[in-house]
């Protein structure tokens, strides 16, 4: 199994060559920060072979059912999916930067107490790391190991945040690391730090809520009132079309009309076709979802990435509304309209 593992490991990193270090290097870091502990260069020869593959099947299910161009279809599900999983990684770790910051005012005021209690900056950490506290309380562990080696407390601290992409830790830690350089009383610091902090969680709650009728607002127009008008225009169309192919005038009204109005002879057909009223209202709703989840993402969370996370979920609601939409038109009015 070892040789097994060390050939797969092998080949990713020659696959791997082809990618500039600078990218490998931006993997290493998102790797780190996720707390998956693979090897960045395994990791990026992974997802390119992987995602060759997974595009070669899209395009070859696309080019076999729709008049679709392979390469094109080949290109687009290659560079998707390597955008998939370079999103996903960011998404983990932001995920695992969130919580360490939502349970960052619990730890510093547990800090505190067992400074106050007597125990050492190490001892201290130590303690403070409960298993509750997550990728937290490994970084503290590790932390208060260094400090007991003779590692000084700023270094040990310094290097905690090298692992959690937080910026609101990094500030954390600055501040404690200037106390130290000046002589503060840790606990108190400690004590006012948790407290500030929780004080400005209540209020980003508290905007959160109130702007959240924006995101409901938009979250009905992209999932319900578009798919709902793309669905009606699109049925009407193909109905408009199929009435106006069925009338028959008479030549000789026809003839007169072309005598009257002399211009090319286009019969009863309507300019706008059904297929491409379809396939424009498609585009359009999928359009609108993408843009949709990123704007959401930017107003409930303040970046743009974390609506990526709505991107699917939109797009099947909305597609799945303007289909039903559809099916309901022709159910109801199929045999009015004939």
């Amino acid at each position: 199994m070892d040789k097994q593992k060390q050939k797969s490991y092998n080949f990713y990193a020659a696959i791997a060559r082809l990618i500039p270090a600078k990218i490998k290097r931006h993997y290493a870091e998102l790797l780190d920060y996720s707390f998956i502990k693979v090897s960045a260069t395994a990791y990026v020869g992974f997802i390119l072979v992987f995602g060759l593959l997974v595009a070669l099947v899209i395009a070859a299910y696309f080019v076999l059912l729709f008049p679709f161009n392979f390469w094109i279809v080949f290109v687009a599900s290659f560079f998707g999916f390597e955008l998939f999983s370079y999103v996903w990684l960011l998404l983990s770790a932001d995920r695992k930067a969130r919580f360490v910051e939502r349970i960052l005012p619990d730890a510093l005021a547990l800090m505190s107490s067992n400074l106050r209690a007597g125990y050492t900056v190490d001892r201290a950490l130590l303690l403070s790391a409960r298993p509750e506290f997550g990728p937290l309380s490994t970084e503290l562990e590790i932390a208060g190991r260094h400090i007991a080696t003779g590692k000084s407390v700023a270094e040990a601290l310094q290097e905690l945040t090298m692992h959690i992409k937080s910026a609101k830790l990094n500030k954390v830690i600055k501040l404690i690391i200037t106390s130290l350089h000046g002589g503060g009383r840790l606990a108190e610091l400690l004590d006012q730090l948790s407290r500030n902090l929780r004080q400005e969680e209540l209020i980003q709650a508290r905007a959160r809520a109130s702007i959240y009728m924006y995101g409901l607002f938009i979250v009905a127009v992209i999932a319900i009132a578009a798919p709902v008008l793309f669905g009606e225009a699109s049925f009407l169309v193909e109905v408009a079309s199929e009435k106006m192919m069925s009338i028959e005038l008479p030549k000789e009204a026809i003839s007169q009309a072309q005598a009257m109005h002399p211009m090319p002879t286009m019969g009863m057909q309507t300019s706008i076709q059904p297929a491409f009223v379809f396939n424009f209202a498609i585009a359009c709703l999928i359009t609108t979802s993408i843009f949709g989840s990123i704007i959401l993402g930017l107003i409930l969370h303040g970046k743009e990435r974390y609506g990526f996370k709505y991107m699917l979920p939109l797009m099947l609601v909305a597609l799945t509304v303007f289909y039903l939409v559809r099916a309901a038109l022709r159910y109801f009015l199929g045999g009015l309209l004939g």
